[in-house]
């Protein structure tokens, strides 16, 4: 798959690019905790601990049959998704919205799929498979919150990507840990307007620091709504280690401040 990409083989010895050092950990990084926090389920709990309460997504409901969603005692707007996967999100934003016998078999569609078995993303593969339903935030761009994905290596964030869109309409941006945007894009559309500086940036790169601390490097989701941070997800294999840089040398640049261990 990195070579259909690239049109060149990973160089996983002396791995250089962040996609490199993705597919270098898919290879020798066991970290328990890595299945930990790719629930989507059970890291609310852990980073709970590390920012409190507050700062997680409320969770109406959760469960393993779809059929068991009591969707009458739900009261919109909300989100439903799985704990194990990517993307593919149901939004839920008026009663008219819920046609149960269409989202009851796109959730057992969802459940069946194994997220990291085809890009051997190992840390999907040992969680069970939930329905999580969440609070849609009071934050609207197109179809999605505005989502900033941290990249955060070694406890400091060196990378922010801007996603508005994501469900719909989806374009990237990125920035450094200052707001000065930089000359890369990847397969979405750069955004189409200038995005000022956020005044709660500092806020979210204190909490993208305090989850990623943890960690040699992992992408750390985030939303700003109701004048507070909330989490979204951690990511250990962004782009599952196929995400092309425009230009090439950002996916060098992006790799540079990953130190791998020795001894994995």
């Amino acid at each position: 798959m990195y070579f259909r990409r690239f049109g060149r083989f990973a160089n996983l010895s002396r791995p250089q690019t962040l996609n490199e050092k993705i597919n270098w950990r898919k290879l020798h990084q066991r970290d328990p905790r890595f299945t930990l926090f790719t629930d989507k389920v059970a890291v609310k709990e852990e980073v709970a601990r590390l920012l409190g309460k507050d700062h997680i997504i409320p969770t109406l409901w959760s469960g393993e049959r779809p059929e068991d969603i009591p969707f009458g005692e739900l009261e919109p707007p909300y989100v439903i998704k799985v704990n194990h996967g990517v993307g593919k999100h149901t939004f839920v934003r008026h009663p008219e919205d819920v046609d149960k016998g269409a989202i009851i078999s796109a959730l057992n569609e969802r459940l069946k799929h194994s997220y990291g078995r085809a890009t051997r993303q190992w840390a999907y593969d040992d969680i069970k498979g939930k329905i999580l339903i969440e609070r849609l935030l009071d934050i609207f761009e197109d179809d999605a919150p505005e989502d900033y994905k941290f990249f955060v290596y070694h406890g400091r964030a060196h990378f922010i990507q801007v996603e508005l869109g994501r469900f719909g309409k989806h374009r990237t941006s990125f920035y450094d840990r200052a707001w000065n945007k930089l000359p890369m894009t990847t397969a979405s559309p750069d955004i189409d307007r200038p995005l000022l500086k956020p005044p709660y940036l500092d806020e979210l790169i204190v909490a993208a620091e305090k989850i990623g601390s943890i960690f040699d490097f992992v992408s750390v989701d985030l939303y700003y709504a109701e004048n507070k941070v909330y989490f979204g997800e951690t990511t250990f294999y962004p782009g599952a280690g196929y995400s092309k840089k425009n230009p090439s040398v950002w996916d060098y640049k992006m790799g540079e401040p990953w130190i791998l261990p020795r001894n994995p």
